[in-house]
């Protein structure tokens, strides 16, 4: 089995976001970054995964990042398997923050998408949008969906409530309110 570090990073997002009932871009930072170094020990455990990640990802990586994650140390030939680990860990981390950022663009991107997407569909607070795994409705089934990728929900389908959420990295992002309240 190979390591998609790609995966791997929508994973940190997710794990980044445990506690979470809104959306707060700076403390998912801050966790994410927590969750990446954590990620890379995770998938540079065995010695095969190490070689998978270096052949498939080394290109990817960037030089400096992976410089600061090795620390700089000499290893003798006898020590060729930790030299490898921690080449394969700076290329991993490296590779995983790139991922990330990017993720977390998109999620503020996309976050700013669906708050004019509620406020056109009656939506009328400045709220940040609720954050969760799941999709918040379940099986309840939406009117629509726009090029963007977000579900709209009606009052009809909620017991009296609309709803808006757009699926980014992973994650659900959402408003739910009730009309005239």
């Amino acid at each position: 089995m190979t390591v998609n570090l790609r995966q791997t990073a929508e994973n940190v997002i997710s794990d980044a976001i445990y506690g979470m009932e809104t959306l707060d871009i700076d403390a998912l930072r801050e966790s994410a970054d927590e969750q990446t170094h954590s990620a890379a020990e995770s998938v540079t455990i065995y010695h095969a995964d190490c070689l998978d990640i270096i052949s498939r990802y080394e290109s990817e990586s960037n030089d400096a990042d992976v410089d600061d994650m090795t620390g700089g140390k000499t290893y003798t030939a006898g020590e060729w398997r930790e030299a490898m680990n921690a080449y394969a860990y700076g290329v991993a981390y490296s590779v995983l923050s790139q991922e990330v950022g990017e993720l977390l663009q998109a999620i503020d991107t996309a976050a700013d998408g669906l708050a004019l997407a509620a406020d056109a569909h009656g939506f009328s607070d400045d709220d940040e949008p609720r954050i969760s795994t799941d999709c918040p409705h379940g099986w309840a089934a939406h009117d629509r969906e726009d090029e963007q990728g977000t579900h709209f929900w009606s009052e009809g389908n909620l017991e009296g409530c609309r709803a808006v959420a757009v699926k980014v990295a992973g994650i659900w992002l959402s408003y739910t309110w009730t009309p005239g309240a």
